[in-house]
């Protein structure tokens, strides 16, 4: 498998509801469709400048469709108290079952 990973964009959409949706339902969780919404908009906002987010994109085993989404991560950037430079959090992260440990 060859893994490459991006930064999220709006035509992503689909492809990381999939895998949001299986980030949520591991952890037994369920959010309301505007939760899905506000989060993707503000991942794929150029005007957001501290939250963000990747896809990682398997481009061997897509089929017929290219390459396919294996993965997901949210980061936030924040000020530290202990430091003077910003820190990054990483928010949430997921990695499709069959493509865990390429």
């Amino acid at each position: 498998m060859s893994v490459f990973v991006r930064p999220l964009t709006r035509a992503d959409e689909p492809a990381w509801r999939a895998l949001w949706r299986a980030y949520l339902a591991f952890y037994e969780t369920k959010l309301p469709e505007e939760v899905y919404a506000a989060s993707f908009a503000r991942l794929t906002d150029p005007a957001v400048d501290d939250y963000h987010g990747l896809l990682a994109l398997d481009d061997e085993h897509g089929g017929d469709q290219g390459v396919r989404a294996v993965g997901l991560a949210h980061y936030i950037f924040h000020r530290h108290g202990w430091q003077i430079a910003d820190v990054t959090y990483l928010q949430d992260l997921y990695v499709a079952p069959e493509a865990r440990g390429t």
